[in-house]
């Protein structure tokens, strides 16, 4: 979070115009403050007047509701305690008998007169469990299979005496005829075990059930226009909508709320959802209403307060952009121009018609620019001058002749004692300071360049004990293309030190490869070593990564160096291919532990070869 804030001061703190647009924002804070808390104080205050309004008659149709649920459960427990009833029930075995068919006739009568003050009733059965039998006073007798695997003969069994609501699916194995007898989807059905009061109960059944359509006339008013939606539940489960065609069951995302804001699930369109519950019965109303409908005309104040608050805003922004044009954009162009000079461009100028103080500060910025320009040339010159001098100094000091006639006579004593070992690793390395310390030459050709690394290789050989082997494939047309000295010599070093000396294995192999692929040399110097690790690999390239021409282009800024670590030679190989063919030279480190590594030079064919350290020291 610091670090945010940090990010952003520092963007304030350069910016002119940020900050004059900022400090014309902010006198507007109040207006805006006062409107918004407006705006949400109004919607705040309908939306609870609306609510407890609604919540109240929500309340009233459920405490009724409860009302009709009582009185079925209450005429439920008087048939289930009738002990006429229960006699006739537990005197009926696996088989009917006429006698029992006669007796449930009666029973059905009775039920019938019990019940005929209720007219809500649509239908009073009496189930027998151990013949699967249903006994119903308008449809007479019939007989029901499988039941004991049906949902409501298993809920009312462990409800154990207590009164269980059923909503029958709107299709489910019955045949139509049984469907519309027994459990007609359009009923609501209270189902509870006869003889309460015994320890042992049969597994007989009362079920009273009502026309849901009675229920949804008692809802039905609570919706206030067509697009309001009315939901009569029991325990999370749809019993009646106000709105045909309504199948899902509402989710409440209000918590303990009795009011929310959510989405239809069906239209994806914002309501607002009011909801009363009997924590008695477990029954509940949730109302669901559109917020356009409720919400409209203060939304219309709201838009035009919003519209007021953008104008404010666009005012303020256009004032700081007339301020800003006046004032800021000469600083601005001095510091653009103050940018590009320190980054290295001494040729840039201020074009300007400007007389006031601004102008005087452009005039003064480009003779300073000129002034420095010439200072920078002047020093540039003689610390240039003191290089070169040193370098030729050292360059003085490295004496081949002394070098080719001590290795001399160290090979000449060597083959007096008969020291092959010696005398073979004196005689290459002799070759090879003789062609890297050769006077006249800079270049040699790629067949060459590989004869003259031979010697090197053949000197690690020995010293290795010939813990590896060498293969060369080179192609024909590249053995005459021009080389850099010394450039390969790094790459073979790296390939055989830090590769092939670390192998445990004495079957090291080491490949030396070339190809014209269109415009570009590329060379391949490729080992079967231990390879590098990934993290360390991924070091290397941000290392040479950091290489690149405009680096030396740079040198008169005194710039620091790419940081180099261990990677002298790498670095030493990649700078050299920049600065001697350009941009398009490149050196590429490929490797994966335990199998190598594949070290690839690139060289554009069609460089134009000039001696570019010149070249860059000039720019």
């Amino acid at each position: 979070m610091k670090n945010y804030v940090s990010v952003i001061r520092q963007i304030i703190g350069k910016s002119i115009q940020i900050r004059l647009t900022l400090y014309f924002l902010l006198i507007l804070i109040p207006l805006v403050a006062v409107s918004l808390l407006g705006n949400y104080r109004s919607q705040a205050i309908l939306d609870q007047e609306v609510g407890e309004r609604a919540q109240s008659a929500l309340l009233s149709s459920i405490e009724y509701i409860d009302l009709i649920v009582q009185n079925l459960d209450e005429l439920s427990a008087i048939i289930s305690t009738e002990q006429s009833f229960i006699d006739t029930l537990r005197d009926v075995n696996q088989n009917l008998t006429s006698q029992n068919i006669y007796d449930f006739r009666t029973m059905l009568q009775s039920i019938s007169a019990m019940t005929a003050v209720n007219h809500s009733i649509v239908q009073t059965n009496i189930f027998h469990g151990y013949t699967g039998t249903m006994i119903s006073n308008p449809n007479g007798i019939s007989k029901l299979e499988n039941y004991e695997q049906e949902e409501w003969f298993k809920q009312a069994i462990r409800a154990n005496g207590r009164s269980i609501i059923y909503l029958p699916p709107s299709a489910n194995n019955y045949d139509k005829e049984q469907l519309d007898s027994t459990w007609n989807p359009d009923n609501l059905y209270i189902i509870r075990l006869m003889d309460l009061y015994s320890f042992q109960r049969d597994p007989n059944l009362v079920i009273i059930s009502i026309k849901k359509e009675t229920l949804l006339n008692i809802i039905r008013h609570l919706a206030p226009s067509k697009r309001t939606n009315v939901y009569l539940m029991k325990d999370d489960q749809l019993v009646v909508s106000t709105l045909p065609g309504q199948v899902g069951v509402p989710v409440w995302l209000g918590g303990e709320k009795n009011i929310s804001v959510q989405n239809n699930m069906n239209t994806k369109e914002k309501t607002i959802m009011i909801r009363a519950s009997s924590k008695v019965s477990g029954w509940s109303i949730i109302q669901e209403q559109p917020e356009k409908e409720i919400r409209g005309p203060i939304q219309q104040i709201q838009k035009f307060t919003y519209l007021i608050i953008a104008i404010s805003v666009l005012l303020a922004l256009w004032i700081s952009l007339i301020v800003y044009g006046s004032i800021s954009i000469p600083l601005k162009k001095l510091a653009a121009a103050m940018k590009q000079f320190s980054l290295g461009n001494l040729t840039v100028r201020l074009q300007h018609k400007q007389s006031d103080e601004f102008g005087y500060l452009m005039n003064s910025f480009n003779k300073m620019t000129s002034e420095h320009k010439r200072l920078i040339e002047d020093g540039y010159e003689k610390q240039l001058g003191l290089v070169k001098a040193e370098f030729r100094l050292l360059q003085s000091q490295i004496n081949p002749h002394f070098l080719y006639n001590t290795l001399d006579c160290i090979y000449t004593v060597a083959v007096e004692h008969e020291v092959e070992e010696i005398s073979e690793m004196v005689l290459h390395l002799s070759q090879f300071f003789r062609v890297s310390l050769g006077k006249g030459r800079d270049k040699y050709t790629l067949a060459e360049t590989v004869d003259h690394l031979m010697h090197y290789i053949k000197v690690q050989k020995i010293r290795l004990m010939h813990h590896f082997s060498v293969h060369v494939y080179l192609a024909e047309a590249s053995k005459s293309v021009p080389l850099l000295k010394l450039l390969l010599q790094p790459l073979v070093e790296n390939a055989i030190v830090h590769g092939l000396e670390k192998r445990s294995a004495g079957n090291g192999m080491l490949f030396i490869r070339s190809e014209i692929d269109g415009d570009m040399l590329i060379i391949r110097v490729e080992d079967n070593g231990v390879g590098i690790q990934e993290d360390r690999l991924n070091y290397i390239h941000n290392v040479l990564s950091e290489i690149q021409l405009n680096n030396f282009h740079n040198i008169q800024l005194n710039k620091e160096p790419v940081p180099t670590g261990n990677l002298f030679g790498l670095v030493n190989v990649k700078s050299r291919l920049k600065l001697y063919y350009g941009e398009l030279a490149d050196l590429i480190i490929e490797s994966e532990p335990n199998k190598g590594t594949v070290s690839t030079v690139r060289i554009p064919l069609n460089h134009d070869r000039k001696d570019n350290i010149d070249e860059t020291i000039d720019r």
